[in-house]
Protein backbone atom coordinates (compact mmCIF):
# COMPACT_ATOMS: atom_id res chain seq x y z
CA UNK A 1 0.00 0.00 0.00
CA UNK A 2 1.14 3.76 -1.16
CA UNK A 3 -1.03 5.92 0.25
CA UNK A 4 -2.35 6.62 4.00
CA UNK A 5 -5.07 8.05 5.34
CA UNK A 6 -5.40 11.79 4.36
CA UNK A 7 -3.82 11.60 1.00
CA UNK A 8 -5.22 12.77 -2.04
CA UNK A 9 -5.15 10.44 -4.81
CA UNK A 10 -5.85 10.69 -8.44
CA UNK A 11 -8.21 8.38 -9.80
CA UNK A 12 -6.53 6.89 -13.48
CA UNK A 13 -7.92 8.73 -15.99
CA UNK A 14 -11.10 8.38 -18.35
CA UNK A 15 -8.51 7.54 -21.21
CA UNK A 16 -7.59 5.12 -19.09
CA UNK A 17 -10.90 3.30 -18.84
CA UNK A 18 -11.64 3.45 -22.17
CA UNK A 19 -8.06 2.39 -23.33
CA UNK A 20 -8.79 -0.41 -21.22
CA UNK A 21 -12.37 -1.66 -20.39
CA UNK A 22 -13.46 -4.92 -22.51
CA UNK A 23 -16.88 -4.81 -24.64
CA UNK A 24 -19.61 -4.51 -21.28
CA UNK A 25 -17.37 -1.88 -19.89
CA UNK A 26 -15.12 -3.24 -17.31
CA UNK A 27 -11.38 -3.74 -16.74
CA UNK A 28 -10.31 -6.19 -15.66
CA UNK A 29 -7.45 -5.93 -12.57
CA UNK A 30 -5.32 -8.32 -10.62
CA UNK A 31 -7.31 -8.05 -7.45
CA UNK A 32 -10.73 -6.62 -8.53
CA UNK A 33 -12.81 -4.86 -11.89
CA UNK A 34 -13.31 -1.60 -12.79
CA UNK A 35 -16.48 -0.69 -13.73
CA UNK A 36 -18.17 1.87 -15.55
CA UNK A 37 -20.13 3.08 -12.47
CA UNK A 38 -16.52 3.76 -11.54
CA UNK A 39 -15.79 5.36 -14.67
CA UNK A 40 -17.67 8.69 -13.52
CA UNK A 41 -14.67 9.28 -11.12
CA UNK A 42 -11.89 8.66 -13.48
CA UNK A 43 -9.33 11.65 -13.39
CA UNK A 44 -10.90 13.31 -10.21
CA UNK A 45 -8.72 14.31 -6.92
CA UNK A 46 -10.38 12.24 -3.66
CA UNK A 47 -9.49 11.66 -0.51
CA UNK A 48 -8.57 8.26 1.21
CA UNK A 49 -10.52 8.21 4.18
CA UNK A 50 -9.76 4.65 5.11
CA UNK A 51 -7.03 1.53 4.85
CA UNK A 52 -7.54 -2.23 5.07
CA UNK A 53 -4.91 -4.37 4.87
CA UNK A 54 -7.08 -7.53 5.49
CA UNK A 55 -9.46 -6.77 2.24
CA UNK A 56 -10.13 -7.11 -1.03
CA UNK A 57 -9.83 -2.93 -1.55
CA UNK A 58 -7.05 -1.46 -0.14
CA UNK A 59 -8.42 2.02 0.13
CA UNK A 60 -11.63 3.76 1.13
CA UNK A 61 -13.01 7.40 0.05
CA UNK A 62 -16.20 8.44 1.00
CA UNK A 63 -17.77 9.68 -2.20
CA UNK A 64 -21.53 11.45 -1.92
CA UNK A 65 -21.86 9.99 1.45
CA UNK A 66 -21.28 6.52 0.09
CA UNK A 67 -17.92 5.00 1.11
CA UNK A 68 -16.11 3.57 -2.38
CA UNK A 69 -13.34 0.92 -1.90
CA UNK A 70 -10.59 0.98 -4.22
CA UNK A 71 -7.33 -0.59 -4.99
CA UNK A 72 -3.55 0.71 -6.10
CA UNK A 73 -4.36 -0.40 -9.65
CA UNK A 74 -7.13 2.50 -10.19
CA UNK A 75 -5.45 5.34 -8.58
CA UNK A 76 -2.96 7.57 -11.06
CA UNK A 77 -0.88 9.04 -7.89
CA UNK A 78 -0.72 11.34 -4.77
CA UNK A 79 -1.30 14.76 -5.96
CA UNK A 80 0.80 16.65 -3.89
CA UNK A 81 -0.90 19.50 -1.59
CA UNK A 82 1.54 21.99 -4.05
CA UNK A 83 -0.04 20.79 -6.62
CA UNK A 84 -1.26 23.39 -8.96
CA UNK A 85 -3.74 23.61 -12.03
CA UNK A 86 -1.50 24.66 -15.32
CA UNK A 87 -4.34 27.11 -16.20
CA UNK A 88 -5.76 29.68 -13.87
CA UNK A 89 -9.62 31.75 -14.04
CA UNK A 90 -9.22 34.36 -16.49
CA UNK A 91 -7.27 31.73 -18.77
CA UNK A 92 -8.29 31.98 -22.15
CA UNK A 93 -7.41 28.34 -23.64
CA UNK A 94 -8.39 25.89 -26.48
CA UNK A 95 -11.12 22.90 -25.73
CA UNK A 96 -9.17 19.91 -28.46
CA UNK A 97 -12.60 18.20 -27.57
CA UNK A 98 -14.69 20.45 -28.55
CA UNK A 99 -12.35 22.06 -30.78
CA UNK A 100 -13.38 25.79 -29.32
CA UNK A 101 -12.12 28.86 -27.71
CA UNK A 102 -13.17 28.64 -23.77
CA UNK A 103 -12.61 31.20 -20.82
CA UNK A 104 -11.09 29.28 -17.53
CA UNK A 105 -13.58 30.28 -14.75
CA UNK A 106 -11.84 28.19 -12.02
CA UNK A 107 -10.11 25.34 -11.50
CA UNK A 108 -12.05 22.90 -8.95
CA UNK A 109 -9.65 20.67 -6.95
CA UNK A 110 -12.30 17.99 -5.66
CA UNK A 111 -12.98 16.87 -9.00
CA UNK A 112 -9.93 17.89 -10.68
CA UNK A 113 -11.89 19.26 -13.65
CA UNK A 114 -11.72 22.94 -14.56
CA UNK A 115 -15.02 24.75 -15.01
CA UNK A 116 -15.21 26.72 -18.77
CA UNK A 117 -17.09 29.47 -20.46
CA UNK A 118 -17.65 28.77 -23.88
CA UNK A 119 -18.20 32.33 -26.12
CA UNK A 120 -21.98 31.61 -26.47
CA UNK A 121 -22.38 31.47 -22.36
CA UNK A 122 -22.63 27.72 -21.69
CA UNK A 123 -20.69 26.26 -18.83
CA UNK A 124 -18.66 23.00 -18.77
CA UNK A 125 -16.13 21.08 -17.46
CA UNK A 126 -12.69 19.96 -18.74
CA UNK A 127 -10.08 17.88 -18.23
CA UNK A 128 -6.56 19.53 -18.00
CA UNK A 129 -5.00 17.00 -20.73
CA UNK A 130 -7.83 18.40 -22.96
CA UNK A 131 -6.79 21.93 -22.66
CA UNK A 132 -3.88 23.79 -24.19
CA UNK A 133 -2.84 27.45 -24.66
CA UNK A 134 -3.83 28.91 -27.93
CA UNK A 135 -0.12 29.30 -29.31
CA UNK A 136 -0.25 25.40 -29.72
CA UNK A 137 -2.80 25.87 -32.26
CA UNK A 138 -3.82 27.27 -35.30
CA UNK A 139 -7.42 29.17 -34.36
CA UNK A 140 -9.77 29.71 -37.29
Amino acid sequence: MEYKVGDKVKIKSLDWYNENKNEIGIVELREYLFGWDRAKYCGKIMEVGSIESNSLFSYYIFVEDDLYGWTDDMIECKVEEEFKPKFKAGDRVFNKVTRKLVNIIEFDIETGLYIVRYDDGIQGRSLENELCETDQVSVN
